[in-house]
């Protein structure tokens, strides 16, 4: 009898142990995606505050203008972009063969 009630106390109490030990492991769990989502909530909210920070500030930003010659843009100099473009349509423009693409009007 004596033996039966300690087996029942030893199971009792490694039972207890378990639950303990999953407890703890649930909860450790539980506050480390917490942790997470903390973190991505703040790094989040820290994007958002500096896109803001941005839209609000005025950056100036290089305006690609073509103009007819390939010239100075009205903002900021001569944009190498943009004389690269108009002489591509330059050429394509004066090109018979490829009259009918681009849209460029004449041809078929």
């Amino acid at each position: 009898m004596l033996v039966l009630v300690l087996v029942l106390v030893l199971v009792l109490v490694l039972v207890l142990v378990l639950v303990l030990v999953l407890v703890l492991v649930l909860v450790l769990v539980l506050v480390l995606v917490l942790v997470l989502v903390l973190m991505l909530m703040l790094m989040l909210m820290l994007m958002l505050m500096l896109m803001l920070m941005l839209m609000l500030v005025p950056v100036p930003v290089p305006v690609l203008v073509l103009s007819p010659k390939g010239g100075p843009c009205p903002r900021n100099g001569i944009h190498p972009i943009g004389r690269i473009a108009s002489f591509l349509v330059r050429r394509v423009r004066s090109n018979p063969n490829l009259q009918g693409h681009w849209g460029t009007g004449g041809g078929d």
